[in-house]
């Protein structure tokens, strides 16, 4: 660890002090080259603190950012519809989701749902076994009778 400033001012005075003393010019000059050094020395060992501590923040940001990334599994997601989603939400399924909300939630990872066929506006989850409507503006169509074809087990709504 580098000594305080004040020190070695003060320790330079005590030298100049000394130096006065004597009437050899060769060790006078030797000593005040070598108080030149030990400045040049001191002003780097200087910067190497600043380069230290700078270096040492950025090590504790990215251990945070990392910290955050491993311990929140929504990372990166957004919700749409009651859904994840890595990226913007589309009308199909693939890499970026829909991802199931209870999968993610109890720790069993990152779960694409599959669309349901009898019905394009909802999605399900092969592994919890949950439906979710993840595209409610998705025109289903007309059913018998020009009704829309609907199910009290996929539409809560029903």
């Amino acid at each position: 660890m580098a000594p305080d400033p004040t020190t070695i001012i003060a320790s330079m005075k005590a030298i100049g002090g000394v130096l006065g003393q004597f009437q050899d010019t060769p060790l006078k000059s030797a000593v005040i080259e070598l108080q030149g050094h030990l400045i040049t020395l001191q002003n780097i060992a200087m910067e190497l603190q600043g380069e230290l501590a700078e270096s040492q923040r950025r090590v504790r940001d990215l251990e945070g950012q990392l910290a955050a990334k491993s311990t929140d599994p929504r990372a990166g997601l957004a919700i749409h519809n009651g859904v994840w989603w890595r990226g913007n939400p589309s009308n199909q399924v693939g890499p970026d989701g829909p991802l199931c909300p209870t999968c993610l939630d109890d720790g069993k990872g990152e779960r694409i749902l599959q669309k349901d066929p009898s019905n394009p506006q909802y999605a399900k989850c092969h592994v919890c076994r949950n439906n979710y409507k993840a595209w409610p503006d998705v025109d289903i169509g007309p059913g018998i009778y020009g009704v829309a074809k609907r199910s009290p087990w996929l539409d809560p709504s029903y």
